[in-house]
């Protein structure tokens, strides 16, 4: 491996990283830690980022630098000067998680219990395109305030029963993230945050995991600024961001406006600052609460309606059809988010991109993780790949150096690999769903 980028004047501090760190499955002799709630050391963003129980290394997920790939980023030492430690770091352990059967009954029967607000139904139809059959057969639901109601009979909740009703174990909640004992009643509970919740589904169309597209509302807004003097407030003003900024010092507003950019440089201030904000999309965990799970990010398989409607699931949860070998030509396109996937597959054939003859889309939790998918694919005897990740790579490099990667990968294993790029919006969802003609969306092509 090659390193490089000695960091001589660390930009975290150690009482500011003491309790946001957990330990993860590395699958090397060392131990590492995810970096929850804090800024990379790296580049300074939140999350993809780790750091070594020696203090001396970190992992970037979006900092390229020369050396191979570790982990799905790029390995830096730290410099002795960081004095960082993460003895007193929480180590969430949390319950084993749950086989793929278990998880896809509990997570049935959580949907169908918990049910869909007519808000969030309107949402995915008038906002997202979904028709409200597909809405049904993708299994979304909502995970209000109100969803806590469902699940309360008198000082217990209605899962124990409602899971030995349906042949499982009364404890099968324990491994499946989201779930939790609630200590004050002794009983378990489904909690995350309020949002929609979306069904990460295998090649058996098994649900195996949750992801949450949080609700706006409780999405965090906040900026960091390059100068202590001053501090920077920030509100979501429709698609901008308005701002404020406070001379800490003078106790006065000395600054204000709005922006829709996300780095900020008021020269007569010499003062610059970052919005940044809270995940919208995560996947649903509940390893810090009492019996938890943790919840790691798998590969979604988004079939196109008619295939995922075939899927069927014998007494026990167990897959009885393997979707994948039901798609006829075995072009899979690959891109990033569940959602997105969910309406890049209903709506894609309805056009020019109807050429590409794929039944499934296959969604990974962020660009960085493509290995996971490579793996799969060429396991399933994938055909050809086609890439349609966000525009944004022309400006994000992490973006940009981990599709060229990727193609690189599937080419070595005799997978043909093409880019699609677009004219419309920033996602392929959100071309697929513009007003503008076929025609004009300025599909392109490009193999590798």
């Amino acid at each position: 491996l090659h390193y490089c980028f000695i960091i001589k004047e660390p930009v975290w501090q150690e009482e500011n990283i003491m309790g946001k760190l957990r330990k993860i499955n590395s699958r090397t002799d060392e131990k590492w830690f995810e970096i929850v709630g804090e800024s990379c050391p790296i580049c300074g963003s939140q999350g993809w980022g780790l750091i070594n129980e020696g203090q001396n290394k970190a992992i970037c997920m979006r900092k390229r630098n020369e050396g191979d790939r570790v982990m799905n980023g790029w390995l830096y030492f730290l410099d002795e000067s960081a004095n960082l430690s993460v003895k007193e770091a929480v180590e969430y352990v949390g319950e084993k998680i749950q086989t793929n059967n278990v998880l896809h009954k509990v997570y049935s029967l959580v949907k169908d219990t918990i049910g869909i607000t007519d808000a969030d139904k309107q949402h995915l139809k008038t906002v997202r395109g979904l028709t409200e059959e597909q809405i049904a057969l993708r299994g979304y639901f909502s995970t209000d305030i109100d969803s806590l109601k469902k699940q309360v009979v008198g000082k217990s909740t209605v899962w124990e029963k409602l899971f030995e009703k349906n042949g499982l174990p009364k404890d099968a909640w324990k491994g499946v993230p989201g779930f939790y004992l609630d200590t004050k009643h002794e009983c378990p509970v489904f909690e995350t945050k309020p949002g929609i919740a979306i069904p990460c589904r295998n090649q058996f169309g098994q649900i195996i995991r949750l992801q949450l597209r949080v609700d706006e509302s409780y999405i965090k807004v906040w900026a960091e600024a390059n100068k202590s003097q001053y501090r920077v407030t920030v509100t979501k003003s429709g698609s901008q961001w308005s701002y404020k900024v406070t001379d800490i010092k003078e106790m006065e507003t000395v600054a204000e406006g709005q922006t829709d950019k996300k780095e900020v440089q008021l020269d007569n201030l010499g003062v610059s600052f970052k919005i940044k904000t809270s995940p919208k999309y995560l996947f649903v965990s509940s390893v810090k609460n009492p019996k938890g799970t943790a919840a790691t990010s798998e590969l979604h398989y988004a079939f196109s309606d008619d295939i995922l409607a075939k899927a069927c699931f014998d007494e026990n949860g167990f897959g009885k059809v393997n979707l994948f070998n039901l798609v006829s030509t075995k072009n899979v396109l690959l891109t990033e988010g569940l959602l997105k996937s969910d309406i890049i597959i209903s709506k894609m054939n309805e056009g020019s991109l109807s050429k590409l003859k794929t039944q499934v889309v296959v969604a990974i939790a962020g660009v960085n993780v493509w290995s996971k998918a490579r793996y799969n694919l060429v396991k399933s005897n994938v055909k050809t790949l086609f890439s349609a990740f966000d525009q944004d790579f022309v400006e994000n490099d992490a973006v940009l150096y981990n599709m060229r990667d990727m193609i690189a990968d599937f080419k070595k294993h005799s997978i043909p690999t093409f880019a699609i790029t677009w004219e419309i919006g920033k996602g392929l969802d959100d071309c697929l769903l513009s007003d503008v003609p076929d025609s004009d969306r300025g599909y392109n092509l490009y193999q590798y």
